[in-house]
């Protein structure tokens, strides 16, 4: 019998994944803890807000997951506080120059018999026409998940969010297990579960059941939630969610990996049971983390995650250092930790004209008018539909922490990525767009990106 008490502590991470915005803190409620992301995004503290996170995924100052204070630490991975907008990624001279070689090949160069990096998809759910109705937004994400299969896209990743048209999935479990009977070899990611909202007991069985039934191809993404509007409403108020995701991980984990498990914690007491059926994959399906601090990623690694992260704007010595943590630990754990892959989420749409990413930018703007509202503003929500509110950062700010461009821009621009060793890229890019530009979007970044950008990986 497995009897298990409190958890020990962890280092404190980013439980979800990130949009790469300076996050517009108009509205943010004056309280003084950091909020966690939400799906595409990442935390910050509200403005005004001082002292050391008190909710997981946020970095506080101070913080001693961290190895340092102040300033530096205070945000999660891909918002900063409105101290300044930094620009793209800068590139060395000898990159540049390959990089410039490879695009003006006469034909594609040909992808290396192993991807050195891939592409994966975020499926978000946002419509901002309600009228538009689920069975058609659904269908959409179900649209872009076959062309991403087809396209060579490694995997898409899926959010859940409740009683909002901004990244709505109620059930990502639902929607992988529908993903994995439409494609074929996709990699199915949560982005991510959210745990607080979900009793282990039940959730336990739903994972490996959604494992069984996508052959394998699940990855569960965690994490403690994002919106306090959704939060409250279900129950789990953001205030208390990492205390409550802190044990639920701990019993997730216990309940797939051992039989006969009890517990005596703050949230889950219960006597010796063992959930049914056992895994399909042992020990139990692949666990996915989204953290940034380089000593947290480090940990998460040997603890035997996947990890995805997000750069600080305008900070790629972070971004290095992100990277060179999973590596180092990936490499002290030999074969255990072979499998294990790190990944970046940012906010990529690849346009076919300059007024096209005009178009992109503008309703990114849109987006993240309604996405600020839930996020760190009051949450004022009408029948499911996000208001929209005014935003003080303006759209050249926004434009700047985001890669929506041309191809030969967007290769410049995550070059550096791949030169530092990203397994794989995240792109976020549903900005409300109609379904035939999302996907001929996919099919640009397929074709005229990511060959080359694996190109400029191998070579590094």
């Amino acid at each position: 019998m497995a009897i298990h008490h409190h958890p020990e502590p962890r280092p404190e991470s980013c439980h979800q994944a990130f949009p790469d915005v300076v996050v517009d803190t108009t509205h943010a409620p004056k309280v003084q803890f950091g909020l966690d992301p939400g799906v595409g995004t990442v935390g910050v503290l509200p403005a005004g807000a001082t002292g050391r996170a008190e909710t997981p995924g946020h970095l506080g100052p101070g913080d001693p997951a961290s190895g340092a204070g102040g300033e530096e630490s205070v945000v999660c991975p891909g918002h900063v506080p409105r101290l300044g907008v930094a620009g793209p990624p800068v590139v060395d001279t000898v990159t540049r120059t390959w990089m410039t070689s490879i695009w003006q090949a006469e034909k594609p160069v040909p992808r290396p018999p192993k991807a050195t990096v891939d592409a994966n998809h975020f499926l978000s759910a946002y419509y901002p026409d309600t009228s538009y109705g689920g069975k058609r937004l659904f269908d959409d994400m179900v649209e872009q998940a076959r062309a991403a299969d087809r396209l060579g896209y490694r995997g898409v990743t899926l959010p859940e969010h409740h009683l909002i048209n901004v990244l709505l999935t109620p059930s990502p479990l639902q929607m992988a297990v529908k993903i994995s009977c439409e494609t074929e070899r996709l990699e199915l990611v949560t982005s991510v579960a959210v745990l607080p909202l979900h009793d282990m007991r039940i959730f336990a069985g739903e994972v490996i059941q959604a494992d069984i039934l996508t052959d394998g191809r699940l990855v569960l993404g965690v994490g403690r939630g994002a919106f306090a509007y959704e939060m409250g409403r279900l129950g789990s108020p953001l205030e208390e969610s990492k205390a409550r995701f802190d044990e639920s991980l701990d019993v997730l984990i216990a309940l797939m990996t051992e039989e006969e498990v009890s517990w005596d914690g703050e949230y889950y007491r219960f006597e010796a049971l063992t959930v049914m059926p056992r895994p399909m994959t042992l020990p139990m399906p692949r666990m996915m983390i989204a953290v940034m601090n380089p000593p947290g990623i480090a940990a998460s690694t040997r603890r035997g995650f996947d990890i995805q992260t997000t750069p600080l704007a305008g900070r790629p010595e972070l971004f290095r250092a992100q990277i060179a943590a999973h590596k180092e630990a990936k490499a002290e754990m030999g074969e255990a930790g072979r499998h294990l892959r790190i990944m970046m989420s940012r906010v990529i749409y690849c346009t076919q004209s300059e007024a096209q990413t005009r178009e992109m930018v503008r309703r990114a703007y849109d987006y993240y008018s309604r996405f600020d509202n839930v996020f760190t503003g009051p949450g004022i929500v009408h029948n499911g539909d996000v208001e929209p509110l005014t935003r003080t950062q303006t759209i050249r700010e926004l434009e700047q922490n985001l890669i929506i461009c041309q191809a030969e821009e967007m290769l410049d621009r995550l070059g550096e990525y791949a030169v530092a060793g990203i397994d794989e890229v995240i792109l976020s890019s549903n900005l409300g767009q109609p379904q035939g530009d999302h996907l001929e979007g996919m099919e640009r970044f397929a074709s005229d990106v990511l060959p080359h950008l694996q190109q400029v990986s191998a070579a590094a």
